[in-house]
């Protein structure tokens, strides 16, 4: 039996085709653009794949770059307005 496939997540490879003869085999790897369902990819080059070909859970897609930013936009918040962040908001005289 002449073998046809490459282990999954080869880029490429040689199989024995009949008579032994050494040919280009198939190849399946995450980004190849074909989900791979046997292999557990979860999808494969759709727009909300990630690099492991799985598809993110809601809020996962937040980077670490991402947020830092939202951390120090808050922080600045606080900063420019630090009565409103002491446990309650205190009034000024006028207000």
């Amino acid at each position: 039996t002449a073998m046809t496939d490459c282990e999954y997540g080869e880029l490429s490879c040689e199989v024995c085709a009949e008579g032994c003869e050494l040919l280009p085999g198939l190849t399946s790897y995450c980004g190849d653009g074909t989900r791979d369902e046997a292999n557990g990819e979860e999808c494969d080059g759709e727009p909300d794949c990630d690099e492991t070909c799985k598809v993110p859970e809601p809020g996962a897609a937040l980077s670490a770059a991402t947020a830092t930013l939202v951390i120090l936009a808050l922080r600045r918040r606080r900063a420019s307005r630090p009565e409103c962040y002491r446990g309650r908001h205190r009034a000024r005289a006028g207000e």
